[in-house]
């Protein structure tokens, strides 16, 4: 974190990030995160770093997304650094190469995890798994990935990791063995 007259900085190297920014125009609020970075001036968003991956979601006001990078695809047509601006439920991902095209966001989804909740909708049970991992010490693994193939919707507890097992095993013929 950097604060001083002039600015405000914060630099996210991993993880994820909820920001409300109260409006100071001459005192802008930057998130440096991968290789870009995320400025606002009065907003709340929602920053996720994975790996070399950063996700951006607008939750109210608005923010300028800007990858560092001098030709990214913006799905597949090639576009040059250009800041992308959010709308309030829009969303956008960068990466050293890439930035998406801005989406549709699922807020309530994208949230939960403040309300130490986890929600999903028809996500591949793999993915369900990795963000369950996110928050537990107790690790799952999907030891036959055919499994992992298997699409689930739900709400879960962050930190329960036996309980979210223990749901897979009643709706699913799924066997689960402790280690």
């Amino acid at each position: 974190v950097q604060y001083s007259a002039e600015k405000r900085q914060v630099y996210l190297n991993r993880g994820q990030a909820h920001f409300s920014v109260k409006a100071t125009p001459s005192r802008p609020f930057t998130v440096f995160a991968g290789n870009g970075s995320v400025t606002a001036t009065g907003t709340k968003f929602d920053v996720r770093v994975e790996h070399e991956n950063v996700t951006v979601t607008l939750i109210e006001g608005h923010v300028t997304v800007t990858p560092d990078v001098k030709d990214v695809k913006i799905g597949e047509q090639d576009h040059h650094e250009t800041p992308t601006q959010l709308a309030p439920g829009q969303q956008v991902a960068y990466g050293r190469k890439s930035i998406s095209e801005v989406t549709g966001a699922k807020l309530p989804e994208i949230t939960a995890w403040q309300e130490g909740e986890l929600i999903f909708d028809d996500i591949l049970l793999a993915e369900a798994v990795k963000e369950v991992n996110r928050y537990s010490a107790q690790k799952v693994i999907i030891a036959d990935w055919a499994l992992g193939e298997i699409r689930i919707s739900g709400m879960f507890r962050t930190g329960q990791s036996e309980k979210f097992v223990k749901a897979l095993e009643s709706y699913f013929p799924i066997e689960a063995v402790q280690d």
